[in-house]
């Protein structure tokens, strides 16, 4: 029960010589410790969002998850990137039709599609994969890749680069297996009767052209991977190249102190 100063007073007049009182221990468990740390708040659930339109002129369609639209910043980011895409994709397919009926050629209608999902999540980092695909009436659309490495205390988007002490070296280490892996896959698409891997599609492409993302497993990076689309490792009836970079203890050698604990210990 709460008493305010008035009442107390007049409580003390009528009551005559306060009998001293031995002084209360404070309890405990009302008390919080000066020094305690705060539980972090949990993270906020949001539904997925989806942009959609269809017309004669565009098919157009792009999509997040719910743990990027539960970042308010990140939300934002993604939804100025999904007007961006949709201003500039209707603007061409309307130039397009426009030529098309101008030339007496039948229109084709254009496409874009971006799918983002997660690829990593970790108490500090979310990484995110999008795959897209771009339709402008040739013989066949354009697969696209895209990584997006959001810092939740920073509260923006890094490069995969910034997680680490030397990129260029990382590349340089994890390339041989990658090459190696390639080879592998390559042999394996092209049958027994390809026979050896040279020409045109036989090199080994640099990782530094191409997206690399993280795969985590219980809250840890557990491997990098390097996503190669059609025509830079394969024909495009290959489809696209996803190689797996081990983490080695070079790999690890070179992840900065501050990321160390988004990326397993073994």
């Amino acid at each position: 029960m709460r008493i305010t100063l008035a009442t107390a007073l007049l409580l003390a007049a009528c009551s005559g010589p306060a009998t001293e009182q031995p002084e209360k221990t404070p309890d405990v468990a009302a008390t919080p410790a000066a020094d305690a740390t705060p539980a972090p708040a949990p993270t906020p659930e949001a539904p997925p969002v989806a942009v959609k339109q269809t017309d004669e002129v565009l098919e157009f369609e792009y999509a997040y998850p719910g743990a990027a639209a539960a970042i308010p910043a990140l939300k934002t980011q993604l939804d100025t990137d999904a007007q961006k895409q949709r201003i500039t994709a209707t603007a061409a397919a309307a130039d397009d039709k426009k030529q098309s009926e101008g030339d007496g050629f039948p229109y084709r209608r254009h496409s874009f599609m971006k799918t983002w999902s997660v690829s990593t999540d970790t108490p500090q980092l979310l990484i995110l994969e999008s795959e897209g695909y771009t339709y402008t009436g040739g013989a066949h659309g354009t697969p696209f890749y895209e990584v997006i490495v959001w810092d939740k205390a920073a509260g923006k988007t890094i490069d995969m680069a910034d997680l680490f002490t030397d990129w260029p070296k990382l590349l340089a280490a994890a390339k041989p297996d990658f090459c190696k892996a390639l080879d592998a896959e390559r042999a394996k698409r092209r049958g027994p009767d390809a026979g050896a891997i040279g020409g045109l599609f036989g090199d080994c492409p640099e990782l530094k052209e191409n997206p690399i993302t993280a795969l985590g497993k219980d809250g840890r990076i557990t491997a990098l991977r390097a996503i190669i689309g059609p025509y830079v490792a394969g024909p495009y009836a290959e489809g696209t190249y996803e190689i797996d970079l081990p983490l080695t203890a070079a790999v690890r050698g070179l992840v900065k102190p501050a990321y160390a604990a988004s990326f397993s210990d073994r």
